[in-house]
């Protein structure tokens, strides 16, 4: 995760001694998340609202790299006994994208591939022995495609749809956390 993360700032600050304007862009998003695990859905529902922050540079022509912190939070109830879960989940995401089209164009389509972490929680109501907090957190990837699109000269709404791989073990039972996410955003560009 060090070199990961060392390679992300070494390529952020080499893209600032670069020439070109709205060289960078910060935002908010909100969307849907739908969990591709079926154990998953029997506890909580299908899929909950994600919303959180976007930023990214243009590091070469039209790559960029993207970062984004997000949360989504659910309740649930056991399958047994009915106890009262809550579970939450704040995924960070680092990713490369490629833009197709020209800075001219008022829509642009891309596709990109990343990484992910995902730091999540599920607390007990009323814990039992059997029946504990769990705060865990799993690495993952992803692929994504959408549109950002001009509506004024440094604001963008940006289209997204994602799906993520992201296989969790708590108590040695495989939990997939990854699934398809679909949100919009705005986004700044400076």
């Amino acid at each position: 995760m060090k070199k990961i993360l060392f390679l992300v700032i070494f390529v952020f600050l080499i893209s600032i001694s670069l020439s070109g304007e709205n060289r960078f862009f910060l935002g908010v998003s909100g969307g849907y998340y739908n969990f591709s695990d079926s154990s998953f859905k029997d506890i909580y529902n299908d899929g909950t609202t994600i919303y959180g922050g976007i930023f990214g540079v243009h590091v070469w022509k039209e790559m960029q790299i993207v970062g984004s912190f997000k949360f989504l939070s659910m309740d649930g109830k056991t399958t047994y006994t009915k106890e009262d879960l809550k579970f939450s989940m704040s995924p960070i995401t680092v990713a490369l994208r490629y833009k197709f089209g020209k800075n001219s164009w008022k829509v642009n389509p891309y596709l990109g591939a990343g990484f992910d972490y995902y730091p999540y929680k599920e607390d007990v109501v009323n814990e039992t022995e059997f029946l504990k907090d769990t705060s865990e957190s799993v690495f993952g990837y992803s692929i994504q495609g959408g549109f950002s699109a001009i509506i004024l000269k440094n604001l963008t709404i940006d289209g997204n749809l994602k799906y993520t791989v992201a296989d969790a073990k708590p108590y040695e039972t495989k939990v997939k956390l990854g699934g398809f996410e679909i949100g919009i955003g705005l986004l700044f560009a400076f």
